[in-house]
């Protein structure tokens, strides 16, 4: 079996353990009931039949009009209620039992529900009621409470467009919290017209084998900025820093600088910026070939005599944030903390809102899963199951924060880190993942407990396809982790074996990329793999002296060979152009 046949295996055996749950009572699963006959109630936790109902959705959608009617938000005192909405949630009361005259009295009934509640019982803050006889049927007037943890990230999987050809019934509603699914809810339906029609965006319109783009990436409208930049008059300065050892994140690292260059280059010309410095920290001990390329701060990895981790390197790396942020001085107030294997598609703004630290969330963490709630109270010292869904899904990076609380975070980060590590539970629950759980439990122990999730900062090949999570909510970072693999003859992305076209990064260990990789032949219809293979051959084209680096496996990195590389479309030049 093949390294990437192996790594896929993992990370779906992975992403199964925890997102799906078993039956074990009904006021710790989620519910749906867009589905469902009139037998019998369907009970799932699985996202993948949310999916699912989404592309049956897709097929049925046939009109511009139907695309256009997102159900707004109404708001009725302390209720806000979504029409043909169905949210997911965690039950609380059976609405077969609970049937109540009105979506007021549903809401009503869910506020009521929290009075009187124990500290670790979990209170409602979602509601759904089914009002249409003529859909719901034996249905009809049922009152479901439930507990929906991570609201803004769920929310936008919740089902709002028609499921088997159907509309949806159910009236959803939340208690006082707008969950904003007016745009979002929108842009599923305009994704579903775009998929129904065909009319998606495709490389195999543009050049040989579809060498570029129909258009740029970072040329799509955030829709969500205006309101998050609301008001905000000064840019909100950061300052990104990613942690590395060896020759198989160097070259990822240079790659990464390239980008974040010539999009800091690009944000600088359109006038409000918020890209600051940038630090790579160097966990090695030792200065390497690359010191005047890319500003490096070098500390020492984490040393035997404090744990003995051969089989996990990974410790190295909250080890050396708490070296940095002893010494580090620059002036920006905020950071972010970056991988190697990030690509930049478009200027990053500060996610922050003021001073509240902000993320992506991983799909493959789920905090409040029955066995790692079990081994988070226990870690944490908990007893409420309600105070872990302030552990939130993320892992250290991509993650911004202000540089104070960084410095606050960072020794709790490698004390849990080294806990996790030593527990044989923790360990082999959470896999390569448990420095990512020991992330998020030192941000709780911090005190950080309201964190922004951002669920289109960053896009992963093969699991992400698009330009955009959903339409006006575009990627900006292309994260390539994991194997990539196409049947060029099926046009098909295969998630099981080896394609035709291949690549890993783990498979350039010592040697690095050349330059120059095949592009996917141009039946594949799959942008962000297109995106990557432009993305790394733009970098390696631009950084001088690539081939000599590549034949002398990383060993020889200068700028001596001759080579004046071509700018950029935009005119950026690496190392010659300053963004700053």
């Amino acid at each position: 079996m093949s390294k990437n046949i192996t790594l896929f295996a993992s990370a779906a055996a992975l992403i199964s353990a925890i997102t799906v749950c078993s039956l074990y009572e009904l006021h710790k699963i989620s519910t749906t009931h867009a589905d469902i006959d009139n037998s019998k109630h369907r009970f799932a936790t699985d996202f993948g039949l949310v999916k699912k109902a989404l592309k049956k959705a897709w097929r049925s959608v046939g009109s511009d009009e139907a695309a256009n009617t997102a159900p707004p938000a109404i708001k009725l005192g302390q209720c806000i209620l979504y029409n043909h909405t169905d949210l997911w949630g965690n039950a609380l009361v059976d609405g077969r039992h609970n049937k109540l005259p009105t979506a007021g009295a549903c809401c009503k009934h869910c506020s009521d529900y929290n009075n009187g509640l124990r500290n670790d019982e979990p209170p409602c803050n979602v509601w759904v009621w089914c009002g249409d006889e003529q859909l719901c049927k034996e249905q009809l007037h049922e009152c479901w409470l439930k507990r929906l943890p991570y609201a803004q990230i769920i929310a936008p999987r919740s089902i709002s467009v028609e499921v088997d050809g159907r509309p949806v019934a159910w009236t959803s509603g939340t208690l006082s919290k707008d969950l904003d699914l007016t745009e979002v809810m929108h842009t599923w339906r305009l994704k579903a017209l775009v998929k129904a029609k065909n009319m998606s965006h495709t490389w195999r319109k543009g050049g040989l084998g579809g060498a570029t783009p129909p258009i740029d990436p970072a040329a799509i409208v955030d829709s969500s900025l205006k309101k998050l930049k609301a008001g905000v008059k000064e840019p909100q300065l950061y300052h990104t820093v990613t942690s590395v050892q060896g020759a198989y994140n160097q070259w990822q690292t240079r790659i990464h600088y390239y980008h974040f260059l010539k999009m800091k280059s690009k944000c600088r010309k359109e006038g409000f910026c918020e890209m600051g410095g940038f630090t790579r920290l160097l966990h090695s001990g030792s200065p390497d070939n690359i010191m005047e390329e890319i500003p490096t701060v070098v500390v020492d990895p984490m040393p035997p005599s404090l744990l003995k981790h051969d089989d996990y390197v990974v410790l190295n790396r909250p080890y050396a944030f708490v070296e940095w942020v002893k010494i580090a001085s620059f002036p920006e107030r905020y950071v972010l903390m970056s991988e190697p294997d990030h690509i930049f598609l478009r200027p990053l703004p500060n996610f922050m809102r003021g001073d509240k630290p902000a993320a992506f969330n991983f799909g493959y963490m789920n905090p409040v899963e029955t066995n790692c709630m079990r081994i988070i109270k226990r870690l944490l010292q908990l007893e409420s199951d309600l105070e872990v869904e302030k552990v939130f899904p993320i892992g250290n990076s991509p993650t911004y924060l202000t540089f104070e609380d960084m410095k606050r975070v960072m020794p709790i980060f490698l004390n849990y880190s080294m806990i996790v590590y030593q527990d044989a539970d923790a360990k082999k629950e959470w896999g390569w993942v448990q420095e990512m759980y020991a992330f998020a439990m030192s941000m709780y122990v911090a005190g950080l407990r309201d964190i922004d999730l951002i669920p289109h900062l960053i896009a992963q090949p093969p699991f992400d396809s698009d330009y955009e999570l959903t339409p006006g909510r575009p990627f900006y970072i292309l994260h390539y982790t994991y194997g990539l693999d196409f049947n060029e003859t099926s046009g098909k992305v295969l998630m099981d074996k080896v394609g035709s076209w291949h690549f890993d990064k783990r498979e350039h260990d010592p040697k690095p990329i050349p330059r120059g990789m095949r592009y996917p032949a141009v039946n594949v219809n799959f942008d962000l793999g297109r995106e990557l293979v432009r993305s790394l051959n733009e970098a390696t084209d631009a950084i001088p002296c690539w081939n000599q680096y590549y034949e002398s496996s990383g060993g020889v990195a200068n700028k001596d060979c001759g080579e004046k590389p071509p700018p950029t479309e935009s005119g950026f030049r690496y190392l010659i152009d300053d963004p700053a």
